[in-house]
């Protein structure tokens, strides 16, 4: 899932949509992506957080921005089948439900937003600002172009101001040490390289069979491991919306209704395309990790007037880029962000479309990440698809929703049938449904081509007691009523019911030991200063080096496997050690060291900042954590 964040996490158009993978910075990212305020009540509440509503209308934006988002990273690739893979349904309103809890907790403190610190907020946006004074002609025309009332985007911003607070109250005690610096910066400095053989899973096996007895030795010392669980059939009967649809009757009311009722789903937001330049404001940092922002604003500020002073005399854009952005995921590729809707992308930078005609370049614009400069490349309007065109979609959702309702109901008649007899099959021919019976199934062994991967059914039925139905058990594609029809208690199996299984897992055990052993022995001959490369020559493989690398890196060829980074750093030069991953096995020495050295003043700082940040971080994310396991959020899934 976080594959395409991993690959872009230096992008700050990923950073600003972070939140929906990661727990922490929240308010940041409500900010960026202009979210918050009033909702409505438009298609009914999602869910409760502490009994505050999530309305349809608002997890129906969050949800859209995530799915836009993906949209424009895998382009083409992207497909209704990723929104469930991704399940960006419930990364979105997750996302939500914190922005609720955080508000919440903000009440509990007491804190309050005055209108001073309100309009100190909205005058110090740069989208806003004309020279150096607040323009009201700049404000007007950005609530214009976004559709959204001062009242709306005044307390939304409000509450971005109440998170700020909630967050900064929570990190604002967090303490780094000269230990914890002095240790980070050694982890990122002090150097090895390594000789190393890779050995395959597998690759040491016994030669010999193993004999009968042994295997019945085997059998006897693990015998409950070869134990037959509890075994059932099931009578179930399964009802798909798809198996009422045809009979589903609609009248122009309700397609007409539906389409009133979820009108956001059919507006086509502007879509733009652009390039830009990043100037990074660095982190600028004394030794208790406070920031000198205003010095360091101003470096990103002059080097970002240098270069739009060379674009204006006709230097190429994405040669600036390439040699300048910040941004490296896009600056590698000369600046280019590529397609994206409205909303995607932070305010200011957003905004900055509304005084620019395609083919034209920005002037320097602020943001959360930096200075930008930006080239419009195209724009396209948006527009609300009218009912014709949308009516066949209308349809399809429309006879879904009623579907499901439809198949509920008869299940629900059904159960109701069978609460005075248990008969499943008798109630379900009332209603001309069909029953089907399962072979015998287990905890460990339940495959049933015609039920699937369905989790919520198999923990039911193995939760379930005898002589009864259960309650229906409605998920989205199906709608179930189970009943347990023959039991078989769990018993444990003569040895020569279960031999070629015992076989299969004494050659696996003994495989592992006779590993284990083999490897202990090679790191013995290491340890005595045998020959990598010969000991290599004699288990048929060949050693491989390393270049220089940090114990804050992976290991090249190898991977980040903390475990075994820790075992290496911890051994001088020479020193041996072995290692496994789910990859195979290892032999290292250790041929260099490269000592840390002592950090710079300027290295010092720098440490201690971004310690301080990864640390508040750290327990913003753990506190943010706790209060949501204490939160009583319900959900209702039918609307996701």
């Amino acid at each position: 899932m976080l594959n395409l964040i991993r690959r872009n996490a230096d992008s700050w158009m990923v950073k600003s949509i972070l939140w929906m993978i990661v727990i922490a910075f929240v308010a940041t990212i409500f900010y960026s992506w202009g979210m918050g305020g009033a909702s409505g009540g438009r298609g009914g509440v999602v869910a409760t957080v502490n009994g505050v509503k999530i309305h349809f209308g608002e997890y129906d934006q969050s949800f859209n921005n995530l799915v836009d988002f993906y949209r424009q990273q895998y382009k083409g690739q992207f497909s209704d089948e990723m929104v469930n893979t991704l399940d960006l349904k419930t990364v979105a309103l997750d996302a939500l439900i914190q922005k609720k809890l955080l508000l919440d907790e903000a009440e509990k403190q007491s804190i309050k937003i005055s209108e001073e610190e309100l309009v100190d907020r909205i005058k110090s946006i740069p989208t806003f600002q004309k020279g150096t004074s607040f323009s009201p002609n700049l404000y007007n025309n950005f609530l214009k172009n976004r559709r959204q009332t001062a009242k709306d985007f005044e307390e939304n911003q409000r509450e971005i101001l109440a998170i700020e607070k909630m967050e900064k109250l929570i990190k604002s005690n967090v303490k780094v040490s000269e230990t914890d610096m002095l240790e980070a910066y050694a982890k990122e400095n002090e150097k090895i390289r390594l000789a190393y053989v890779s050995i395959p899973l597998g690759h040491f096996r016994p030669t010999t069979e193993p004999s009968e007895d042994e295997l019945k030795a085997f059998f006897d010392k693990n015998a409950r491991q070869f134990e037959i669980p509890e075994q059932v059939k099931v009578e179930y009967l399964k009802l798909a919306p798809g198996s009422v649809e045809g009979q589903i009757k609609l009248v122009d009311e309700d397609i007409q209704d539906y389409y009133d009722r979820n009108i956001s789903k059919y507006e086509v937001k502007k879509r733009y395309k652009a390039h830009h330049i990043l100037f990074r404001i660095a982190p600028a940092a004394t030794g208790d990790g406070s920031a000198d922002a205003a010095e360091e604003e101003d470096k990103a500020k002059s080097k970002a007037k240098e270069v739009l002073l060379k674009l204006k005399d006709g230097a190429d854009f994405e040669k600036m880029a390439r040699e300048h952005s910040d941004d490296k995921v896009s600056g590698n590729n000369g600046g280019d962000l590529g397609q994206f809707s409205e909303g995607i992308m932070v305010p200011e930078f957003e905004a900055a479309f509304g005084e620019m005609k395609v083919g034209e370049i920005s002037g320097l614009v602020r943001t959360a990440f930096g200075f930008h400069i930006i080239r419009l490349d195209e724009f396209k309007d948006g527009r609300l698809m009218p009912l014709s065109e949308v009516k066949e979609s209308v349809i399809k959702d429309l006879k879904g929703i009623k579907s499901r309702k439809r198949i509920r109901r008869t299940v629900k008649h059904i159960y109701k049938k069978t609460e005075s007899g248990g008969d499943l099959k008798k109630a379900a021919d009332e209603f001309n449904v069909e029953t089907k019976t399962t072979g015998f199934i287990s905890r460990k062994t339940h495959s049933l081509p015609d039920v699937g991967i369905v989790p919520e059914f198999f923990n039911l039925v193995f939760a379930m007691r005898d002589n009864k139905v259960s309650e229906p058990l409605h998920l989205p594609e199906n709608s179930f009523l189970l009943r347990i029809a023959e039991r078989k208690p769990a018993y444990s199996p003569e040895f020569s019911a279960v031999r070629e299984e015992v076989k299969k897992e004494f050659i696996i055990v003994r495989g592992e030991i006779f590993t284990r052993k083999t490897l202990e022995t090679l790191e013995q001959k290491l340890a005595e200063e045998a020959s990598l490369e010969k000991i290599a020559k004699d288990i048929g493989l060949e050693a491989q080096e390393t270049p220089l690398f940090s114990a804050a890196d992976s290991i090249p060829g190898i991977g980040n496997v903390e475990a075994i980074k820790i075992k290496l750093f911890a051994l001088q030069e020479g020193g041996a050690a072995t290692g496994t991953t789910r990859a195979g096995h290892f032999l290292f020495r250790v041929i260099e060291k490269e000592s840390p050295g002592v950090p710079s003043p300027e290295e010092t700082q720098e440490t201690y900042a971004r310690l301080k940040r990864d640390k508040a971080s750290v327990v913003f994310r753990e506190w943010l954590d706790n209060i949501r396991g204490k939160a009583e959020i319900m959900i209702d899934r039918t609307l996701l």
